[in-house]
């Protein structure tokens, strides 16, 4: 997301010597870090969900199109939270493929050897 904005910012941080006291870089780090963007996506659908919710409960219609947004919200935050489950489950994996290519390795090595 960094790079993101870094390449379609007006003000480009990394080459304009006129902005390196406004420290731009620290501040767009700041905002756009993980944990803000978390927010950002979990207070969106929150609110578009509460809205939803209210729109169907009182039988509103001012706007035919509004129920047609339920779904692909609601897809999209179960989305979202089986992505960040999944990301923090990697963080904290210690399954190392070398080191299971290994232990298969011994295993073959040591039944080689009970078979001689």
């Amino acid at each position: 997301m960094l790079l993101f904005v870094a390449k379609i910012s007006p003000a480009r941080y990394k080459d304009s010597q006129k902005l390196k006291p406004y420290n731009i870089k620290e501040i767009s780090e700041y905002l756009l870090s993980q944990d803000n963007l978390k927010i950002i996506i979990y207070t969106f659908n929150f609110i578009a969900i509460i809205f939803l919710n209210v729109y169907n409960f009182q039988n509103l219609d001012f706007c035919d199109k509004i129920p047609l947004f339920e779904k692909p919200i609601l897809q999209s935050l179960v989305s979202f939270i089986a992505f960040d489950r999944a990301i923090t489950l990697f963080k904290g994996l210690k399954f190392k493929p070398s080191e299971m290519f290994e232990k298969i390795l011994n295993g073959i090595k040591n039944k080689k050897e009970s078979l001689k």
